[in-house]
């Protein structure tokens, strides 16, 4: 069953997301950025929800709907960075933080796609809040010749709509990766999203990685899918993007067979949340050790 738990969280610039709770205690609490595109139900969807899955495996779960999501004509001309935007997530966090975080040893941050690399910018960054691990998917670093020539077309300050249809191939793998319905499921879904956010991540995002990475000091969970349309794909990358993050404690790096870009969405996307949740509680391990900082 989809969560019903909606709210607003941040102070100078308001996020709305959605939550599903826990009673089990001592769990991190994850929260999920989602890609270009969408908003926080990306990660509820009916039968597909990682926030569902979350809650039912004792873990509270928020997903934020980021800066400028849904876009409209006026907000896409004043579109955040992604380094803005992770400013402002930051900021929401630490909202959800106050909220659902007592009892709780940390945040687990889960990124896709355009959120993934916000996500990477939010870990890069100083924060209030207990940061325990940085999960990704969707992103890599290497874009394909073909993405980035289509990024390349866009104006940077525009609203953009993408029909399923027209995104199909990009970002769902082959019809036996999917279940049945799950086209329809999802059919609903997509949100008009802000240009700025597409030019960035075709021509921005790969050099700034590098940089990025090195801030990151927690560890790493980052998978890449077979069918992802929009990065090149093969275990030479996954490898070259684990390496990007020498400060991280580990980096559990995988390329994932017989799935596709929106991972959540495919027949493998239990199983992917499920190792989220497994990262998560590793994470959850890291300030227990007597050699922790501030442990």
């Amino acid at each position: 069953m989809a969560v019903s738990n909606f709210g607003r969280f941040g102070r100078d610039t308001v996020l709305d997301g959605r939550w599903s709770t826990s009673a089990r205690s001592g769990s991190p609490l994850l929260v999920c950025l989602h890609g270009g595109g969408y908003d926080s139900g990306y990660f509820d969807v009916p039968g597909h929800s990682l926030l569902s899955l979350a809650a039912e495996a004792g873990f509270p779960a928020v997903a934020l709907t980021r800066p400028g999501h849904p876009a409209s004509e006026s907000s896409a001309r004043r579109q955040p960075s992604f380094s803005e935007a992770a400013t402002i997530i930051i900021e929401a966090i630490e909202d959800v933080w106050q909220r659902f975080g007592e009892g709780r040893p940390g945040v687990v941050l889960l990124g896709h796609s355009i959120g993934a690399a916000v996500a990477v910018h939010v870990a890069a960054q100083k924060r209030s809040w207990p940061l325990l691990g940085l999960t990704v998917s969707g992103v890599g670093d290497v874009v394909t010749s073909r993405a980035k020539e289509q990024f390349a077309q866009f104006p940077p300050d525009i609203a953009i709509r993408f029909p399923l249809e027209a995104t199909r191939q990009m970002l769902y793998g082959p019809d036996w990766t999917l279940h049945e319905t799950v086209l329809a499921d999802i059919a609903e879904l997509p949100v008009s999203t802000p240009s700025a956010d597409m030019v960035e991540m075709g021509l921005r995002w790969a050099a700034d990685l590098p940089g990025l990475a090195l801030s990151v000091d927690v560890p790493v969970h980052y998978v890449l899918a077979e069918f992802d349309g929009f990065w090149d794909v093969s275990q030479e990358r996954v490898d070259s993007f684990a390496g990007l993050f020498p400060a991280a404690p580990f980096v559990d790096a995988s390329l994932w067979r017989g799935t596709g870009h929106c991972i959540e969405h495919h027949r493998l996307g239990e199983a992917y949340g499920r190792t989220v949740l497994a990262f998560a509680e590793r994470c959850a391990m890291e300030p227990r050790r007597p050699d922790h900082q501030g442990g």
